[in-house]
């Protein structure tokens, strides 16, 4: 496997813009970059096409992701929104699909 290309949708960087975790948002570029490398971490496959990366850090924070030619991320929450979190990104992913 080739580097990654990692995309980030307009909602995901205006949600990644509000958060106030400094240290979640270190520990997500670290992650990025690793995943450019093929090194994913933890992750869960949610459906056919949406997954999401898991963060061991204060709320517990999710981004949803697709992976087409490339990595696409399409949002973010934690893990006390899931649900609605999850749905939000199906609904970004429809729209990326159209």
């Amino acid at each position: 496997m080739g580097i990654i290309i990692v995309k980030r949708t307009p909602e995901f960087i205006q949600w990644f813009d509000d958060v106030k975790d400094g240290i979640f948002k270190k520990k997500f570029n670290n992650r990025i970059e690793r995943i450019q490398q093929g090194n994913f971490g933890s992750h869960k496959r949610l459906n056919e096409y949406l997954y999401e990366l898991k963060f061991v850090s204060g709320k517990g924070h999710r981004v949803y992701y697709v992976i087409s030619d490339n990595m696409i991320i399409l949002w973010g929450g934690v893990k006390d929104g899931q649900s609605k979190d999850v749905k939000k990104a199906n609904i970004i992913l429809q729209q990326y699909m159209e």
